[in-house]
């Protein structure tokens, strides 16, 4: 799990929301085959899960590959096995729990053409079989983009623009049962942020944003403002001190 001062936004983007697991338990071995290649991979006990009637070994994976200076890498990383696919009670009726396979693929691109500026390129996808309330195989799928710059020491500027598919509406909404958005809420998901990273001295670090999210799918569908729009805008800022 990155922990919140190793991130350039306090508002996480729906991707690190609903896209992916948090934690893990389980074992990795690391082999660092070159200078520029390194590979990561083991068994886990699942997602967000120390034990569970419904979570089975995960095979969890990652490769990293970059130039001689770590101006260009790329970045595959890919867990798969069985989960529950009954994680909510807002389906009605509810689908049969059962465990099926779940498979979430992340693949990064870094580019650092200098010193000051940074553009990372994330796509990534998710499929649970049987994971639909009809029982069809459920699919989440998207793409987030970053683009930094360094002003100077004290100030880092930054944009994220994110497009989340939520296409059979299985993940985005539904961590919370008492949601009066009117959940299911299958659709495309945008969201625009930017803003600074202030650090004025070494253990203190300020993280002001703007943020602007839009939707885009089914008629009726309003994910935002206790269902009744289809766009949200949130301005807000944060402070964390480290010791």
């Amino acid at each position: 799990m990155v922990a919140s001062s190793a991130t350039s936004f306090y508002m996480k983007s729906y991707s690190s929301q609903f896209a992916g697991p948090f934690t893990h338990w389980g074992g990795l071995a690391h082999w660092r085959a070159t200078d520029n290649v390194e590979v990561t991979g083991g068994l886990v006990n699942g997602w967000n899960s120390l034990a569970s009637a419904y979570s089975d070994a995960n095979v969890l994976g990652r490769a990293r590959m970059k130039n001689d200076n770590n101006s260009l890498a790329t970045t595959f990383a890919i867990i798969s096995g069985n989960e529950s696919n009954d994680f909510s009670s807002v389906f009605q009726p509810a689908p049969v729990l059962q465990s099926a396979n779940r498979t979430r693929y992340s693949l990064l691109f870094e580019v650092r053409p200098s010193d000051r500026w940074e553009y990372v390129f994330h796509q990534w996808y998710g499929a649970q079989a049987n994971g639909a309330s009809d029982g069809s195989t459920a699919i989440w799928t998207g793409i987030d983009q970053y683009l930094y710059w360094s002003a100077s020491k004290n100030w880092k500027w930054g944009g994220r623009f994110e497009w989340f598919d939520d296409i059979d509406g299985t993940r985005v909404g539904l961590n919370r049962p008492s949601n009066p958005n009117h959940v299911p809420l299958p659709g495309n998901y945008f969201s625009l942020t930017v803003g600074p990273n202030w650090v004025p001295t070494g253990n203190i670090l300020v993280r002001p944003a703007f943020r602007w999210d839009f939707f885009s799918g089914s008629s009726g569908v309003r994910p935002f403002n206790d269902g009744v729009s289809n766009n949200q805008t949130m301005l807000g800022f944060d402070a964390i001190q480290k010791f």
